[in-house]
């Protein structure tokens, strides 16, 4: 009876985790979290490239939005839809490598202009050759 016990919870467990890194390797690249609050983004600061699940989530008291407004040595901009307080929104980006400034337009700047702006990097610069890879 006890191994019995001992193998349900086995498996309650791997499957999970199983199932979590299936999921990365189809995408090409871990979830990450984007949380959003007066007036900050916290995330990690570099990215790889490819196809990436982001969460972006507002634990803040206002709307706030995720919007990539530069981007140099490849990358595309993309934006989130204004993402109200409590709740939080997912969405898959295809990542290229270089740099990314994101910021709230919220309020018509006014996040913006509180310093709610993020740089992150995608990929690592060749100093050398002067150009942005995976």
């Amino acid at each position: 009876m006890h191994r019995r016990a001992v193998a349900v919870a086995a498996v309650a467990i791997a499957l999970p985790v199983s199932y979590a890194g299936i999921a990365a390797a189809q995408t090409g690249n871990a979830a990450q979290t984007v949380r959003m609050k007066e007036f900050s983004f916290t995330m990690r600061n570099n990215l790889k490239a490819g196809k990436t699940p982001f969460t972006f989530r507002n634990g803040g008291q206002f709307p706030h939005n995720f919007t990539v407004v530069a981007t140099l040595g490849g990358g595309k901009a993309f934006k989130t839809a204004t993402i109200q307080p409590g709740k939080q929104l997912q969405k898959s980006v295809n990542l290229k490598p270089g740099v990314y400034v994101a910021v709230c337009t919220v309020f018509n700047g006014g996040h913006l202009a509180q310093g709610m702006e993020k740089t992150f990097t995608v990929g690592t610069f060749d100093q050398q050759k002067g150009t942005w890879g995976p």
